[in-house]
């Protein structure tokens, strides 16, 4: 994923990269997408007044369920023009999941959206929701979307729900997975090294059947 989301900016110089990762020890609603708002409001900073004319009428409902974009000073001042008054959870739920999929179908008129995500099967009920609205939408935004997540033997609620979503939309979108097994040993001091950017005891990844602390 480090690699993938390092190279697209050399193969797609005008991309909009969008990471996110979710995380084990955290507890909040839309985990899975969290820290993903988090990069969006930053490179939407970037675009200055460019951003305006991408901003849909819903914005500040977006904004209600993730308060990081209000970092951005046209959300701000659009949320400061049109405060969010809708009591009903569901509704205000399905304004903002509306605004996300008019900002990304708005931005990827003119520029090319990949978002890539690491740690799925720790996500949540809420960005299970988020996504579903996504992959029902009429047509779906146009962006590339890299997931990635552990393949258990008792697939996690999120994952079940992904699985579910992702089947339903397969005859709008394109799909391809790729499972990836265990490292050995020495793949796995390899990917320890190279994250470490320093030496490496070699003994550390043997007998430990392709994982070790630095990898896991």
């Amino acid at each position: 994923m480090e690699a993938f989301a390092e190279n697209v900016p050399h193969r797609y110089p005008d991309a909009l990269v969008l990471r996110g990762q979710c995380y084990e020890n955290e507890s909040l609603p839309f985990k899975a997408l969290d820290s993903m708002m988090d990069d969006l409001s930053r490179q939407l900073r970037h675009l200055g007044s460019r951003l305006e004319r991408f901003l849909p009428p819903n914005i500040a409902a977006l904004a209600r369920l993730f308060p990081v974009l209000e970092r951005v000073d046209a959300i701000a001042e659009a949320v400061r023009k049109s405060p969010v008054r809708i009591p009903n959870v569901a509704e205000l739920r399905r304004r903002a999941f509306q605004a996300f999929a008019s900002l990304l179908t708005a931005i990827t008129a003119e520029r090319l959206i990949i978002i890539i995500l690491d740690d799925l099967h720790r996500g949540d009920s809420d960005s299970a929701a988020l996504f579903q609205h996504l992959f029902s939408e009429r047509p779906i935004p146009s962006f590339a979307l890299i997931a990635a997540y552990r393949a258990e033997e008792t697939p996690s609620e999120f994952i079940k729900l992904w699985r579910k979503h992702v089947a339903a939309a397969a005859h709008n979108v394109r799909i391809e997975s790729l499972s990836i097994g265990a490292l050995d040993a020495r793949a796995a001091f390899e990917l320890a090294r190279s994250l470490l950017a320093r030496p490496v005891g070699a003994g550390r990844c043997h007998g430990a059947g392709g994982r070790c602390a630095s990898c896991d």
